[in-house]
């Protein structure tokens, strides 16, 4: 399970506030589904790896019941299989209640005792009235014991934001929050108002920015809605079932291209009323109506209401799990779910959710679209079919819900944007300097090796003294799922299929890693009566280091470039998000905005930045400020990372990536304007260095643009609002020194330029 560039950078950012002499508290705001509990999993190991002489007690709380706390666990321990330290215990607290049948009889008999390099999970409902963890003083004990033998208590608390501090935890809260030597809370909401805690901030722009996660797409980024209230459930359950079947038409035309995913659609449910006969009565009728519904259109369902409590219209009968409904070849079409039972299910297949009022009176919200919105392609890329998302609903929403809406404008409709493509991507010269790759691998596998070995037992592990493969289907942030194959014929197919589907690595490097087993290999065993064979070294290397691989043979790669112009209509023409909350919003002010757009029930208004000192508001506000009779600016636009609106370039090692810039601008006189912004902090600063040198080439191109452009790097100073520039240019177009004008210099020199390519 491995983390992605962004990921990393967000762990590396929590351990960096670690202080073994002063507490620290910190807010950690994620998207639902960007992999909270694996980046949370990736803390405890390295932090845990990086004071190997300090004692660390973990201590891990959620907003829920057993589900969740269970699930938690579940993930860490599938998660630090994967990582550089996985030496630590993880265990699910239960609190009996006083009056259960089991429950201790003498005080004192219960104790919680801590041990060094051990995560505990608890649920909120452990501490609820009478139960034995609250009235013995159980949690007290533990903490007393915990600074008195001097470990490190690290506290995490997730959805810090649901309930806030509920009366039956507020003395668990209350003891973590003031013993802890570090605080962090997973929260949707940070306290901004106290300059105390940290904050550590992952957007979901973020997420999908190509640039900051080197071409990973953790969640899906294009949401379709139907949101009305005026639509009866049995209309909406039509309309949904006619766009499903739709959707599997599409996903099935990806089997053409090797990628076979099942897609599924949710149906949520609440628990059916116990008191109110007339709702009781509703809540059965539309649950029949839609299983008629179901059948009637040929689709296969799974009704999921609890382990004790399932049914579907198969074969199955009832003889499924969550975690089979789960796989992207799953049987099933449709789940109707409760939110209890399935709460921490992950379902990376499932792309349309509906809600129906009838049988669900709980309000949308960001954790139940968080289950629709996990990328299920391959390799966490992005794909035109796989990167959609369904909401129906006519059930009341979340005050806490929040829909921004952007389209653009009419008029604005066939203006054409410039963007730069890349030509010759797949069919660049195939020459390898092969004394560098030779260097690269050896130096890597020498560096690694010890950690190949590792995780090679983590694809093959032993099971009743037979030795399995885990064939992994699908390995992201949500889970992992996998079939274990024990057949030595079943293998070797899977085996020949891995070479085929990775025949690049293998043409250029297999005599390399050949030479590498066979001296370092050869004789060793993963298991006793288990010879580490060199199949198994190349399908670790391929499942677990193949980026590493290709990044090596792409750097070696001996071609160059080429670079095209595409003019075309700014896509999408309608985005839309969702959050929780709103950080920080700005008003549209110049009727010259690329888009239409509304935030929640304000018009023209969109989110920008964390805050009001977010380096992007401070380039807004310029842009919005300008005043040259309204003749200056035809349109400009705050860009979204999903647009066709930006510029190709190869990373160092000639990997194709994309720059998506925050704000375009076209002048009256046609000339365009590109943004991206920076902080003048920047954070890092060799990517920003790597954009530059991608924009250098640009313009040492003759006759790439049929228009003339400017991009430039604005570096915002956050703690007064000054903006430097650097631009990228034809030099040719312009009298002035672009490099050294301000930027309210800039943008008039760029409106006043003569376009002569008209």
């Amino acid at each position: 399970m491995e983390l992605t560039n962004l990921q990393k950078e967000k762990v590396d950012e929590l351990l960096s506030l670690y202080n073994s002499q002063v507490p620290i508290k910190i807010d950690f705001k994620a998207p639902t589904g960007s992999g909270k509990t694996l980046m949370a999993t990736a803390f405890i190991s390295e932090l845990m790896s990086r004071y190997t002489t300090e004692k660390f007690v973990f201590v891990i709380a959620t907003p829920s019941s057993s589900d969740l706390p269970f699930s938690f666990e579940q993930k860490i321990l599938t998660y630090k299989q994967d990582l550089p330290f996985s030496k630590f215990d993880v265990e699910h607290i239960k609190s009996p209640s006083e009056n259960a049948k089991r429950a201790p009889k003498t005080d004192g008999t219960v104790r919680i005792i801590p041990e060094a390099n051990k995560v505990y999970i608890f649920g909120k409902s452990s501490f609820g009235k009478d139960r034995i963890l609250t009235t013995r003083h159980v949690i007290d004990d533990f903490v007393n014991i915990t600074k008195d033998e001097g470990y490190k208590l690290i506290y995490i608390r997730d959805e810090a934001h649901i309930g806030g501090e509920p009366n039956e935890d507020k003395n668990f809260e209350f003891l973590m929050q003031n013993n802890a030597d570090m605080v962090i809370r997973m929260t949707a909401t940070p306290n901004y108002s106290d300059a105390s805690i940290h904050k550590v901030i992952l957007t979901e722009e973020d997420l999908n920015n190509p640039i900051k996660n080197e071409g990973k797409y953790l969640l899906k980024t294009q949401a379709i809605t139907l949101l009305e209230g005026s639509m009866n459930d049995e209309e909406m359950l039509k309309d949904a079932i006619s766009k499903f079947k739709g959707i599997k038409k599409e996903y099935k035309e990806l089997e053409k291209e090797g990628i076979y995913i099942r897609p599924a659609m949710l149906i949520q449910v609440d628990n059916d009323s116990k008191t109110d006969l007339d709702k009781s009565q509703k809540f059965q009728a539309t649950l029949n109506l839609i299983e008629k519904k179901l059948n009637d259109a040929g689709l296969s369902y799974a009704r999921y209401f609890g382990e004790n409590e399932k049914f579907s219209n198969t074969i199955y009968k009832d003889m499924f799990s969550l975690n089979e409904l789960s796989k992207n070849e799953s049987d099933f079409d449709v789940i109707i779910f409760k939110i209890g039972p399935a709460t921490g299910w992950d379902i990376p297949r499932a792309c349309l959710l509906l809600q129906l009022r009838n049988v669900c009176s709980e309000g949308l919200n960001i954790q139940t679209l968080g289950r629709i919105k996990r990328n299920c392609y391959k390799n966490l890329e992005k794909n035109e079919t796989t990167d959609k998302y369904y909401i129906y609903s006519n059930a009341p929403q979340d005050n806490n819900f929040i829909v921004f809406n952007a389209r653009v404008k009419e008029k604005f409709l066939q203006e054409e944007f410039m963007s730069i493509e890349i030509t010759n991507v797949k069919d660049c010269s195939q020459n390898i300097n092969e004394q560098g790759l030779q260097e690269d691998i050896n130096k890597y596998l020498n560096t690694n090796k010890d950690k190949i070995f590792q995780l090679s037992k983590t694809i093959f592990a032993l099971k009743n003294k037979q030795l399995i493969y885990k064939d992994t289907h699908i390995s992201i942030a949500g889970g992992e799922y996998y079939s274990e194959i024990s057949n030595i014929f079943q293998f070797t197919k899977l085996y020949l299929k891995l070479r085929e589907a990775n025949r690049e690595i293998f043409e250029k490097c297999e005599n390399l890693l050949f030479s590498f087993w066979k001296v370092n290999f050869k004789d060793k065993k993963l298991y006793e009566n288990f010879p580490y064979t060199k199949e198994m070294f190349y399908i670790t290397l391929i499942q677990k280091c193949k980026k590493d691989l290709l990044n090596f043979i792409n750097k070696n790669k001996l071609y160059k470039p080429r670079y095209r112009v595409v003019s075309s209509p700014y896509t999408p023409q309608m985005y839309t998000e969702f959050y929780t909350s709103v950080s920080h919003d700005e008003s549209i002010r110049m009727h010259s905005y690329l888009f239409e757009t509304k935030l929640g029930d304000k018009n023209n208004y969109q989110p920008i930045g964390e805050n009001d000192r977010s380096p992007e508001v401070f380039v807004f506000d310029k842009i919005s400020d300008i005043d040259y009779n309204e003749e200056c600016i035809s349109v400009w636009g705050k860009n979204f990372t999903t647009s066709n609106v930006n510029g190709a370039y190869l990373d160092k090692f000639n990997n194709l990536r994309h720059s998506y810039f925050d704000f375009i601008i076209k002048f009256k006189n046609k000339v365009c304007l590109y943004i991206e912004v920076k902080d003048e902090k920047d954070i890092n600063p060799e990517k920003t260095e790597m954009l530059q040198e991608a924009y250098r080439e640009y313009f040492s191109k003759q006759n790439v643009f049929n228009q003339p452009i400017v991009i430039s790097v604005f570096k915002v100073n956050t703690s007064n609002g000054d903006i430097s520039q650097t631009s990228f240019y034809d030099t040719a177009m312009f009298q002035k020194n672009l490099n050294s004008l301000s930027v309210n210099e800039l943008i008039k020199e760029i409106s006043s330029l003569k376009n002569t390519c008209l």
